[in-house]
């Protein structure tokens, strides 16, 4: 089992990320994913700083994978995203619409129309088969659900392949094993499970892309949405035209609390993350044992390091889960979560995993006292 570093979510100074790389090159991680996910603005991350990182993290020995924006607004982003091809190292891709550039074009076609020529057009998209008045589409089942094509294995055909290593990053928000062998057959080869997921559909995704490495967070704020609008610049009453890159003051995102007084959100920039921490040191050996090789935890601004030597500890088993937890807890100040996971609320922490406590109990969870 890898531990992955996922790209900085937040807007830091140049010297602070240069410093916090050189210190992630001496820790336990084996895989740093670097570059820009959320705003164009922030251009802290161009070619010639990313190269320099990759660089340092190469010498190190840890594989450099160079992370894509998760919202393309116009064609300056998409022209960057283009440019990444400058560096020699695999990408993360977390927009569809980017999947073009990154993999051989007739190879996303193919995976398009190969064996359906003519239908595409023709046929309404799944989500419009759920209506009566329309034709069903052969991509429907009965129920209105998403079935692969006749004929599509969900395995790469030998006549396909990717220019380079593609990483399929959270953003693309796969929710079931079509769309996930629908990706995987356009030349994704790592496949970065959505936080909303619960255990039974991650199992059923990985075992229907087998031959697809898979990763999961298990440590850091949440990324859960991304709009068009900065929520940062207006809460400060500035526009995105003109937002004098405010987020900049807010290493480590600006707090969003409910109207009852409960921390659930983080706003960054254009992203809105969660609040609390997602912690799932408890669930290593559950993860390892559904097919998942790759543990990925998100930067923050402080101990960084730290948590990446616990999990480097409980994945050797040189640290139990509880005594992780108990650390880790720490660098949580507004609380941990694994909520999703259980089918449960999401900011919600759920103590014991189901199968300890047996078939047919729901599994228990706790809400912090400050919020009882």
């Amino acid at each position: 089992m890898k531990i992955t570093l996922g790209p900085i979510p937040f807007l830091w100074d140049k010297e602070r990320i240069l410093s916090f790389y050189k210190e992630i090159a001496d820790s336990p991680a084996s895989v740093v994913y670097i570059g820009e996910v959320v705003c164009s603005k922030r251009s802290v991350l161009g070619i010639k700083t990313l190269s320099t990182i990759a660089q340092i993290l190469k010498d190190a020995g840890k594989e450099v994978v160079i992370s894509t924006f998760g919202l393309v607004t116009n064609k300056a982003e998409l022209d960057f995203i283009e440019s990444l091809h400058e560096l020699p190292f695999p990408v993360e891709a977390n927009n569809p619409g980017t999947l073009n550039i990154f993999t051989d074009g007739a190879h996303m076609n193919d995976s398009l129309t190969k064996g359906h020529e003519n239908q595409w057009d023709k046929n309404v998209p799944p989500i419009l088969g759920l209506f009566t008045d329309v034709e069903p589409s052969p991509f429907v089942d009965r129920r209105g659900f998403p079935t692969p094509p006749e004929g599509f294995s969900g395995e790469p055909s030998s006549a396909s392949h990717s220019r380079r290593d593609l990483i399929g990053g959270p953003h693309l928000a796969v929710y079931n094993a079509p769309t996930a062998q629908f990706f995987h057959k356009t030349g994704i080869t790592r496949l970065v499970f959505m936080p909303e997921l619960e255990r039974r559909a991650i199992e059923t995704i990985s075992q229907s892309i087998p031959s697809c490495e898979k990763e999961i967070i298990v440590f850091g704020n949440l990324p859960l949405a991304f709009s068009w609008r900065c929520y940062t610049a207006r809460a400060v009453n500035l526009s995105k035209t003109n937002c004098a890159i405010v987020c900049k003051n807010y290493p480590d995102g600006m707090p969003l609390e409910t109207m009852d007084g409960m921390s659930l959100f983080n706003i960054n920039g254009t992203q809105l993350i969660s609040s609390r921490k997602v912690c799932m040191v408890e669930q290593i050996e559950i993860i390892r044992k559904i097919g998942i090789e790759n543990i990925r935890i998100i930067p923050q601004i402080q101990n960084t390091t730290d948590i990446i030597d616990i999990f480097s500890k409980v994945t050797e088993g040189t640290m139990s889960g509880q005594e992780a937890l108990e650390i880790l807890k720490l660098y949580a100040p507004e609380g941990i979560s694994n909520g999703w996971f259980y089918g449960k609320p999401g900011w919600e922490y759920v103590e014991k995993d189901p199968a300890e406590v047996g078939a047919g109990h729901s599994p228990q969870s706790y809400i912090q006292d400050d919020l009882r």
